[in-house]
């Protein structure tokens, strides 16, 4: 008898931790390290810090700016070749101030041949530290997108990819800092040099290989950011000499979906839940994200950390490397 109790006792306490960690309250596992998933993995898990939001208003940020010794705002900005947009002289007008520029093409593999691809550790870890980076700051990253968001939640990935999960997202960028009225300007400041050591987590990354494997083995749902024409093979890439078309079995989660048009600011958890539930995409089984070249596809990861799952991994050479190297038969066109 006093046996079965405490078999019962065990069976109802791991049931109670599961609910919290699997949804009951969706608000909990959004702010909370959650522990073991739904499913079997052997790579090491991504926890992050409550103590961080992963969004932050312009009034957070700038009160963040105003009290604490270790803040790096950091201008994030890409923009398409084909828009005759240069965000690094956009900076140089206006930027949130005591913020640096972060090139993604800069920090960078820029061996591979393709674009933006993830640096190595040493070099992330250069570029960081000569911005005043060190593994106690506060890192808030931003995007003069006027989407509200583009480009910057790559690097939010970025930081996390290399053990940095003290980072944070200002919901609505430039654009919405402008509009509600906080100061710009065009200062440069000359950030002290730091120490950043990064701590890899390979869970976050997918390379062709882990993606060719997955085609066979099916363990991961791949969602693929673009607009639906390009993964169709409808409408034309950006990028010349890619042709548009998508991966067998993946599905088309695209990234203007997780941004409200009008507020110009992420949707809500409960929004962003209902856009994955509209797209058959379960949140509780291993997901991998893949876009054009890696950029968007960092959005459906955040958008899923919002949901709870810390896990999704981004393809990072994604389309541009896919529709490169893949077998014909695994390009699939409309």
């Amino acid at each position: 008898m006093l046996v079965a109790l405490v078999q019962s006792a065990k069976s109802t306490l791991s049931a109670g931790i599961r609910s919290l960690h699997f949804g009951c309250n969706p608000q909990f596992v959004r702010h909370v390290a959650g522990g073991t998933r739904a499913y079997s993995s052997n790579r090491a898990m991504s926890v992050p810090d409550p103590t961080f939001p992963t969004l932050m208003t312009p009034y957070g940020v700038q009160r963040k700016i105003e009290k604490s010794r270790s803040v790096r705002v950091l201008d994030c900005s890409w923009h398409f070749p084909s828009s005759a947009r240069d965000a690094n002289k956009e900076y140089l007008v206006g930027h949130i101030p005591t913020s640096l520029f972060f090139d993604v093409n800069e920090c960078a593999d820029r061996s591979s041949g393709l674009p933006h691809m993830l640096p190595t550790a040493r070099v992330f870890e250069d570029y960081v530290g000569e911005r005043g980076i060190h593994n106690e700051t506060h890192v808030i990253v931003y995007d003069t997108s006027e989407m509200g968001m583009f480009s910057c939640q790559r690097v939010w990935w970025t930081f996390r990819v290399f053990g940095h999960e003290k980072v944070s997202i200002l919901d609505g960028g430039f654009q919405k800092w402008k509009d509600e009225g906080f100061p710009e300007t065009d200062e440069v400041e000359s950030p002290p040099l730091e120490e950043f050591v990064a701590r890899y987590k390979p869970n976050l990354v997918r390379d062709f290989e882990d993606v060719e494997t997955n085609l066979k083995d099916q363990a991961a749902v791949v969602m693929d950011a673009r607009p639906p024409g390009r993964f169709e093979g409808r409408e034309p890439e950006p990028r010349e000499g890619t042709e548009p078309g998508r991966m067998p079995e993946s599905i088309n989660v695209p990234f203007g979906l997780i941004m409200d048009s009008d507020k110009k600011i992420l949707k809500s958890e409960m929004e962003l839940r209902k856009v994955f539930d509209d797209h058959n995409i379960d949140l509780m089984k291993p997901l991998i994200a893949t876009c054009g070249s890696g950029m968007t596809a960092s959005g459906l990861a955040l958008a899923a950390f919002l949901c709870g799952n810390y896990d999704v991994s981004v393809y990072d050479g994604s389309w541009a490397e896919w529709y490169a190297r893949a077998k014909p038969e695994d390009i699939v066109r409309y």
